[in-house]
């Protein structure tokens, strides 16, 4: 598989994803069927699972850049790094990049999607990873720890088409 159709199916899957996540609605607003039904306790919520997901980003953060980067030092298509991105006014967003590369005691990357309005790179340290994603050459996403734990908390169809997209082991071979 080439590059290029690995960066294709990774823009599909995130397309997929953001599809997904855009249309799950609020969890915490159950439909009217849901709401008459008694509540379970203990069930995780996002806030549960989303910090664990995000510390073994980037526990895995030095695996992922051993198996996505080529030999110019960047990362290849398909990959890319999740960051939390401070603002000027105290507050921070988040935004995925690509062509992440090593950059002195940190990294820079390409911003993706909306994040281009943040300028034309990114610079951010390991510590500021949230998530990263590479589409291995069958199509399916290793990472996106974000989206496996949120599986626990969503219904289970949405789940379901969440799960189609990746890979069964998180880890790229390597």
């Amino acid at each position: 598989m080439t590059y290029k159709t690995r960066g294709r199916w990774a823009g599909l899957a995130f397309l997929v994803l953001g599809f997904v996540s855009a249309n799950a609605g609020a969890i915490d607003a159950p439909s009217a069927a849901a709401a008459a039904q008694p509540e379970i306790a203990g069930g995780p919520t996002a806030e549960d699972v989303l910090p664990g997901a995000s510390a073994l980003a980037r526990e895995t953060f030095p695996r992922f850049l051993a198996a996505a980067t080529s030999r110019g030092g960047k990362t290849l298509p398909g990959a890319a790094v999740k960051i939390t991105v401070p603002l000027s006014d105290g507050t921070a967003t988040t935004a995925w990049v690509d062509r992440v590369s090593a950059d002195g005691d940190g990294f820079t990357g390409r911003p993706m999607g909306q994040a281009l309005t943040l300028g034309d790179t990114l610079t951010f340290t390991a510590d500021e990873v949230l998530d990263w994603s590479d589409t291995g050459p069958d199509g399916r996403i290793y990472g996106n720890f974000i989206a496996r734990a949120m599986m626990e908390v969503l219904p289970p169809h949405r789940a379901a088409l969440i799960a189609a997209t990746l890979s069964l082991d998180p880890y790229p071979a390597g």
